[in-house]
């Protein structure tokens, strides 16, 4: 059934149907979202392709299939392609480039930091984004039509974008709402109920609330946002931007910190609750270091720099 929607298709846009395929095609179209939808994507890709890629090579055709298409391809949206491109070699030129564009527009590639540490990914346009545990970031894959600088991201990322000749605009695509980058250096976090962006250089646009009433708004170097997705509202904020990139490094530095930066570090990055007992320290600056991945190592680190003493319980660090 697929293989015969799909010749009505290619045989239609290639004005080589007869009036009763076009008038089968009419109604599949009436009854089936999908192959309306199929119809009107391919048209769509097919008028983006160039002529070049247009030309027919029947001999071509022959040989992929008369090889079976032995080209490994690594990707399992792209052994879906093979399969299909198996299907439409056997129909027409036509139909095997359509088969491949129709497929290859949607192909993406996910790129997952399962590890305990961070991991580094260099894009197709040279940008650089550094994953956090368990996020993982897509984009698309197409051969035909390159890397739109266009990501998703679920986790926490921090973002190095590059400068293109032509001058493209990047953007990536949280749960709850784009980022629309203009040549600059950005964290992006998002929980189950938070996603933050916190801007170190450059400038960004926030766009696309899931809340339409939330207009677009337009960052400044070390602003904070925090969109709360239960009560879908935006917070913007100055915040100090050793906070938010922290975990970027295997070394904790809080140069003339406040108590209040303390409480939000400890709480991005181990997700303690600081509780400040001892009053005459609520209002002191501290400055140290400590390595990151070792909570008891800085927790010692503290007691030293506050000369006093810190017990930890549950989900709080408390300062006696």
């Amino acid at each position: 059934m697929l293989e015969n929607i799909w010749n009505l298709i290619v045989r239609y846009i290639s004005k080589e149907s007869s009036p009763e395929e076009e008038k089968k095609l009419d109604e599949l179209k009436a009854h089936d979202e999908f192959v309306n939808q199929t119809l009107e994507e391919s048209m769509e890709i097919w008028n983006k392709i160039s002529p070049h890629y247009k030309e027919y090579n029947k001999d071509r055709i022959k040989q992929l299939r008369n090889n079976k298409i032995k080209a490994a391809l690594k990707i399992k949206q792209q052994q879906q392609i093979v399969r299909l491109l198996k299907i439409a070699a056997i129909v027409t030129g036509f139909s095997f480039l359509l088969f491949f564009s129709y497929f290859d527009y949607k192909s993406t590639v996910t790129y997952t930091n399962q590890s305990n540490s961070i991991k580094k990914h260099i894009l197709p346009d040279g940008s650089e984004v550094v994953l956090n545990k368990n996020a993982a970031l897509t984009y698309s894959n197409s051969i035909l039509r390159n890397f739109d600088r266009k990501v998703k991201l679920n986790g926490e990322a921090y973002f190095k974008i590059s400068k293109t000749a032509d001058k493209k605009q990047f953007t990536v695509f949280t749960r709850d709402f784009s980022i629309v980058v203009l040549g600059t250096q950005f964290n992006v976090r998002h929980d189950a109920n938070y996603t933050s962006v916190m801007l170190a250089k450059g400038s960004v646009l926030l766009t696309d609330f899931s809340q339409k009433q939330i207009k677009n708004t337009i960052l400044k170097v070390g602003e904070l946002a925090i969109y709360n997705q239960e009560k879908q509202n935006l917070k913007i904020k100055k915040t100090n931007k050793t906070i938010h990139t922290a975990w970027l490094s295997d070394k904790l530095n809080f140069q003339d910190f406040n108590m209040q930066e303390l409480a939000e570090m400890l709480q991005l990055l181990y997700n303690k609750k600081l509780i400040i007992q001892n009053k005459k320290l609520q209002n002191r600056r501290i400055s140290g270091s400590a390595p990151s991945d070792d909570l008891d190592l800085v927790i010692e680190a503290l007691k030293i720099i506050l000369n006093a003493e810190i017990v930890e319980k549950q989900d709080s660090i408390i300062v006696k």
